[in-house]
């Protein structure tokens, strides 16, 4: 049992066959795959900011974070002066203008 599909099939066929009230000894089975499971689903993370970076278990990181690390490079000054001059456009003519 690969995916979670497989699993929610195995739980709603066990289910089926207890008749929906399954005994405390069923429900050791049910917690039984859900931990085997749970070893098939660990989250994998790839690096967003560094593709060098090795795929990691997600489990290696306390936090997984979108906040970018500071750049090496710096805007140029031509680049910021354009965006604020042009920073009320709401049109594309009024960009090009």
């Amino acid at each position: 049992m690969t995916t979670a599909e497989n699993f929610v099939n195995w739980l709603e066929g066990f289910l089926d066959a207890c008749n929906g009230n399954p005994t405390a000894k069923q429900v050791k089975e049910i917690r039984k795959k859900i931990d085997l499971y749970r070893t098939y689903d660990e989250e994998k993370y790839q690096s967003l900011w560094n593709p060098d970076m090795p795929t990691q278990s997600s489990k290696a990181f306390p936090t997984i974070t979108l906040v970018q690390p500071p750049k090496q490079e710096q805007l140029s000054d031509a680049f910021i002066r354009a965006i604020e001059e042009n920073k009320t456009a709401s049109t594309m003519e009024e960009l090009n203008s």
